[in-house]
């Protein structure tokens, strides 16, 4: 509801009522440290706290998404999903290659995903670091070689 008035005034936009992850399904979405949204997390690793509650969510492939829209290409991808960037993209691009997507623009957590970004898609991919806040999380962009 909130992404939906946010962007209501905006022509061309819509928001549906699910994420986009590398699975399709209902899965818990894990609240993080005092259920500040940039910590919430599909994934949670060994270390999470069991207390901290969640939701249920639905989840859906990009891919899939993108060849129901019947989109020709993607001109802008922005991807922040603490902690899934490699899986979505892996999918996405694997999952829809006839979709040519032209930018990439990744908030990425952890160096290793900043490594793994960079060198998967380095092939196809000119590759930008835009900013690195600290060894954990950082922006990165990738645009389409010709």
């Amino acid at each position: 509801k909130l992404l939906s008035a946010n962007v209501g005034p905006i022509d061309g936009i819509e928001a549906h009522p699910f994420g986009i992850w590398d699975k399709e399904g209902t899965f818990r979405l894990h609240y993080g440290p005092g259920q500040h949204s940039g910590a919430f997390t599909l994934q949670p690793d060994d270390g999470w706290p069991d207390d901290l509650g969640g939701e249920d969510i639905v989840t859906k492939k990009l891919s899939d998404e993108l060849r129901r829209l019947q989109l020709p290409s993607v001109d802008l991808l922005k991807v922040d999903a603490e902690t899934a960037e490699s899986a979505i993209l892996h999918e996405v691009l694997t999952g829809a290659p006839e979709v040519p997507i032209h930018n990439i623009f990744v908030e990425y957590h952890g160096i290793a995903t900043r490594k793994y970004l960079t060198e998967e898609l380095r092939p196809k991919y000119d590759v930008h670091l835009c900013c690195v806040c600290s060894d954990q999380q950082g922006t990165l962009l990738f645009v389409l070689k010709n």
